[in-house]
């Protein structure tokens, strides 16, 4: 994606740009990108600091709405220890906000707890233009997937129409999406790159 300006003006690539590329793939742009365009999400925070995770969790609950810290972007180096927080021991919790060691080179951020299972949405962008998709229920070991159906099929296929026609998208992108308190599927996460669940689609007519 971001070798695309370097390529004569005559070729066209069918990705995102650099710039969209980094804006999908980070957790937290991506969700700002869904509250700009009006779309269902998780409540989510940005976490460049310790400052940060300790604004956001000033005043919440311990028996409300459950947040998990992660990496904005994939990080396979990153502590894989889980909390749910906020906890009553706010000394363990403090300890932890500072073991993720995060910064404006290294984000994290505090989304929403949400319910199993998960799902996946596969999609194709032409000019803002949704062209191709596929719902299907998510594979831990990618390699077997099967296709959904039912009124959460045309939710998140009006959500992929939505992030398409606000963001004007040309590419493709996969969404992971769990459940909210209401029911509703709503994405984590972005992968602003083509999935192996497009092999459900083979053999579709327009699909070459």
């Amino acid at each position: 994606a971001h070798l695309r300006e370097r390529l004569p003006k005559h070729v066209r690539v069918f990705a995102f740009d650099g710039e969209i590329s980094d804006e999908l793939d980070n957790k937290f742009t991506f969700n700002q990108a869904l509250v700009k365009a009006g779309l269902s999400c998780p409540e989510t925070g940005n976490m460049e600091s310790l400052e940060d995770a300790l604004e956001f969790f000033e005043g919440k609950p311990v028996e409300g709405k459950k947040f998990i810290v992660k990496p904005a972007v994939y990080d396979p180096k990153a502590r894989t220890e889980i909390l749910f927080l906020p906890i009553s021991d706010q000394k363990r919790q403090l300890e932890y906000l500072k073991s993720r060691n995060a910064s404006k080179k290294v984000p994290y951020v505090m989304q929403e707890v949400l319910e199993e299972p998960e799902y996946g949405s596969y999609a194709v962008f032409n000019k803002g233009v949704l062209t191709g998709f596929e719902f299907f229920e998510s594979a831990a070991s990618c390699l077997v997937y099967r296709q959904k159906r039912g009124k959460h099929y045309d939710q998140v296929m009006e959500l992929n129409k939505g992030l398409g026609k606000a963001m004007n998208l040309t590419g493709q992108l996969t969404l992971d999406l769990m459940y909210n308190a209401a029911g509703d599927l709503v994405p984590i996460e972005c992968n602003p790159r083509i999935h192996s669940a497009v092999c459900t689609l083979e053999g579709h007519e327009f699909l070459g």
